[in-house]
């Protein structure tokens, strides 16, 4: 049976990217569902849930709202919040409930702009795609509504696009990053959008940098936008091991040329004997495949959106179900992948943790490494089981 799970749980939904995504830009995320459904959100997918405050509500969908189709209840709370909390934006998105009711939330969204004076818009979620898309729509939206032209001076500066603890945990990546960046010659402008603490003015002044590094396939979108608004190149992959100096060459030619540089999966595709399988999101997948110390093969497999990649509509990316997640371990001579996939791979193959927050929650947030500032040799050394 196709799509069934076991073993394996689901990544986070888009409803989260969306809330993730805009959590530290100062507005207001709505998810338009039942309530208590963003106890899934809150316990699992938002480990800044308890320290870092933000305004992300659940509408509070009931029976009576879908039976008769009661939008006015759901703005007047949305306005009502709105006044008291004076949020910079409002977004709103939904759960599959409102999809399948046909609910208008652009229109939703125009209302409630016109009765708060704040800018309000609509994101395009169902609750059935996974974060990278939730994601990548809310920074599009935010892009676009609020990026402003700006002057670029000085030094060559770049944005990080793509920084998300759905990815990346809370393991202050974003500044190893920026070190490494600043080491290579280039400023940071800005980020998109973890680590902001001048809120929505960092993205007005996206347009002030000469490239964009596009860490997180969620940024793809955003990454085109500005490009197509501003000018403004982009370079994805992830400064991990010997892949950095690849990819400081690609960001000093795009600021030169002003030319992008996709990240091309072209040999990591095909399954190779004994060699190394990496599962994840496909930016950071790649970019750890290309690094890898040794002659050993890698191959990558994206059970997401493979956003950010060149070859995106290759079917051999995807893993739909378990039986192909077991099919694409079982000749690995290496299995680098969140923890929870032990469970379907192939009894004494070994097995390099590498947690994705996206997959397992909190349950190995205290492990996720920070391979930016590590020497790949060693952290396989070290992580790899005697």
């Amino acid at each position: 049976m196709r799509n069934a799970a076991a073993f394996l749980p689901s990544y986070a939904s888009d409803t989260s990217g969306v809330a993730s995504a805009l959590y530290e830009l100062g507005g207001m995320t709505v998810v338009h569902d039942a309530s208590g459904c963003n106890s899934t959100y809150s316990t699992f997918d938002e480990p800044r849930w308890y320290d870092h405050p933000s305004f992300v509500f659940i509408s509070g969908l009931t029976e009576m709202d879908a039976i008769f189709g009661q939008d006015e209840r759901v703005i007047e709370d949305i306005v009502l919040a709105a006044k008291r909390l004076k949020p910079l934006f409002i977004s709103i998105c939904t759960s599959p409930m409102p999809v399948l009711l046909g609910s208008d939330i652009p229109a939703i969204a125009t209302i409630i702009e016109t009765r708060t004076g704040i800018p309000t818009f609509a994101i395009r979620t169902n609750g059935m795609n996974s974060y990278l898309a939730g994601a990548s729509r809310a920074w599009e939206a935010i892009v676009r509504r609020f990026a402003e032209k700006e002057e670029k001076h000085g030094k060559p500066s770049a944005n990080i696009l793509g920084l998300t603890p759905l990815d990346f945990g809370m393991t202050g990546v974003g500044h190893s990053i920026g070190a490494w960046l600043e080491h290579e010659g280039f400023s940071v402008n800005a980020t998109l959008a973890m680590g902001n603490n001048d809120s929505l003015s960092s993205v007005r002044a996206l347009s002030k940098a000469h490239v964009n590094l596009v860490v997180s396939g969620c940024a793809m979108a955003s990454a085109e936008l500005l490009q197509e608004r501003f000018g403004i190149p982009y370079v994805v992959g992830l400064p991990v091991g010997a892949f950095s100096e690849t990819l400081s060459k690609a960001l000093k030619r795009a600021v030169r040329h002003c030319e992008s540089s996709p990240l091309s999966v072209d040999g990591l595709l095909e399954e190779k004997e004994d060699g190394t399988v990496i599962i994840g999101e496909g930016v950071f997948a790649a970019s750890l495949a290309k690094a890898l110390p040794g002659t050993s093969p890698a191959s990558i497999h994206v059970p997401l959106e493979p956003l950010g990649l060149l070859n995106a509509s290759d079917e051999r990316l995807g893993l739909e179900d378990e039986t192909k997640t077991e099919k694409a371990m079982a000749h690995a001579g290496l299995v680098i992948a969140d923890p929870l996939y032990k469970r379907v791979a192939k009894r004494g193959t070994p097995f390099l943790s590498l947690p994705h927050p996206a997959f397992s929650g909190r349950m190995y947030a205290r492990h996720v490494p920070v391979l930016t500032d590590k020497d790949l040799n060693a952290w396989i050394r070290e992580a790899l089981p005697c």
